[in-house]
């Protein structure tokens, strides 16, 4: 790889996952972590993943965010609605004894969220899917990159039908217009308004 090649979002975004999934790892782990999922040995350097962590865990300490705080019922329950507290109590059991993860009142509320939606799912399913919802809006506050979440929209989209969307079909999905309609149906709608305006100024 050229040297000086740019951090882009989604490697950004990659080493603070690795980060977070692994805190106590070194500067040098990460990196090794990194690399081996982009499948690439040598890029990111290890000077570059020091920066982006150095970043990362100044932004945590100058500006810790109460959402990741973790969640008891007498310390944070704003934002779960009573129907959903049942919920929230399997999904902190079951992340505590099987994720070895504090629980924290971010991850609360996704699973607030998604338990009505999921309600016929076990707390497993519930718990795993609210996590990496969780996990994934904590990766854009910490990088300041802000990004869709198509790939958990579709998993959770397969879970609620049952459907089973093919690699190829996915591809369609996930490569489409990112927002809204594309320029060419844009195009077409503010055409036909231009002619219903001209309609009636006549």
């Amino acid at each position: 790889m050229p040297l000086g090649r740019q951090i882009t979002k989604e490697v950004r975004q990659l080493i603070a996952r690795v980060y977070l999934e692994h805190p106590d790892w070194r500067a040098k782990e990460i990196q090794a972590e990194v690399n081996s999922r982009l499948e690439n040995p040598s890029w990111p350097g290890l000077s570059a993943v020091q920066k982006e962590l150095a970043k990362i865990r100044r932004k945590q300490i100058r500006s810790p965010n109460p959402e990741d705080e973790p969640w008891s019922v007498a310390i944070r329950h704003d934002g779960i609605p009573p129907g959903a507290l049942p919920s929230v109590l399997k999904a902190w059991i079951y992340a505590r004894e099987h994720f070895k993860t504090a629980f924290t009142v971010r991850e609360a509320k996704w699973v607030a969220r998604l338990c009505y939606v999921l309600k016929d799912k076990d707390i497993d399913i519930v718990t795993s899917i609210a996590l990496k919802y969780a996990r994934s809006e904590l990766i854009a506050e910490i990088t300041g990159d802000f990004s869709d979440s198509f790939e958990e929209d579709l998993e959770l989209f397969m879970l609620l039908t049952g459907e089973e969307i093919s690699h190829e079909r996915m591809g369609q999905i996930l490569n489409g217009p990112k927002y809204g309609w594309s320029r060419e149906d844009l195009e077409k709608v503010y055409k036909l308004i231009k002619q219903i305006r001209m309609g009636r100024e006549k």
